[in-house]
C-alpha cells in the first residue's frame, strides 16, 4: 500500500489484502513459511476484524527484494 492509503493499489486486478493460505500459495510456500516471516516482521501483516491479513503490496515488496539480492552458496569452494 503506498502513501499509507488502503485504497490504492500498483498491481490492478489484485486484492489489497490476502489471507497467510492465499499469499503461501500464490508464492509456493507454506503457511508455516508465510507465518513465521509475518512473526519475524519480515512480513508485514495487518489485524482486521479478528484476521490477520498480508498486504498485497508487502508481499510483492518481499518476493523482490528477495528475488533481487544476490544468491547465497550454502558450499564454500575453498574449504573443499
Amino acid at each position: 500500500m503506498r502513501g499509507g492509503s488502503a485504497t490504492t493499489n500498483s498491481h490492478p486486478g489484485t486484492p489489497l489484502l490476502v489471507s497467510f493460505r492465499q499469499a503461501a500459495l500464490s508464492r509456493g510456500v507454506s503457511i508455516s513459511t508465510v507465518r513465521r516471516l509475518a512473526a519475524d516482521g519480515a512480513l508485514p501483516s495487518v489485524r482486521l476484524r479478528g484476521r490477520r491479513l498480508i498486504p498485497s503490496e508487502s508481499l510483492f515488496r518481499f518476493v523482490h527484494a528477495a528475488s533481487s539480492s544476490p544468491p547465497h552458496d550454502p558450499v564454500d569452494p575453498s574449504g573443499l
